[in-house]
């Protein structure tokens, strides 16, 4: 029964992890626009 608790405790990191890696993601492709319409600007 504990093991099972655990697992829930697991899954939800895991959900939570993934949550903070897609927003990271996000931020990444949005800094990368911005690069590239700086250098678009500049060129």
């Amino acid at each position: 029964m504990k093991l099972k608790g655990k697992k829930a405790e697991d899954d939800k990191s895991f959900d939570e992890l993934r949550e903070k890696n897609k927003e990271l993601k996000e931020t990444v492709n949005g800094n990368l626009a911005t690069i590239s319409r700086l250098k678009n600007e500049n060129s």
